[in-house]
């Protein structure tokens, strides 16, 4: 979901019978390997880096909001702690440090493909004693 959100935010799409793109700019999120070659998890990150890190930080709360009324709802009238919420794909941090806030006694853990990603998470998050990145 927060793929398509940064995908949508990157593209200029109009709403025809067939969507079109305006913007001759592609979102690129793999990158492309000679056949036969294995992508790297470095490749994979440099990737990411180099399109998505300004997206994401463009993303205000959008569907964090929605996403944090989700773990409530699962979460309600629970001893949360021995709990430990997971945040794959985390972005720069919003939504960490929002679940962060509303169950100080969970374990909160961030991570994403991205390693400029994971150094903002890792200053986003330095104030809370209940995060790991």
């Amino acid at each position: 979901y927060k793929l398509a959100v940064a995908r949508r935010a990157y593209e200029k799409v109009t709403l025809e019978k067939k969507p079109t793109v305006k913007s001759k700019k592609r979102l690129n999120l793999y990158p492309v390997t000679s056949i036969g070659k294995k992508t790297t998890p470095a490749q994979i990150s440099e990737a990411f880096d180099s399109v998505l890190v300004d997206t994401y930080n463009r993303i205000s709360n959008g569907p964090w909001e929605h996403m944090l009324k989700n773990v409530e709802s699962i979460l309600h009238g629970q001893d949360t702690t021995k709990t430990r919420i997971l945040d794959l794909s985390s972005g720069p941090g919003g939504p960490v440090c929002m679940l962060a806030r509303r169950f100080p006694r969970a374990s909160v853990v961030a991570t994403d493909a991205s390693s400029k990603i994971v150094e903002q998470l890792k200053k986003k998050t330095a104030g809370f004693r209940n995060t790991r990145v």
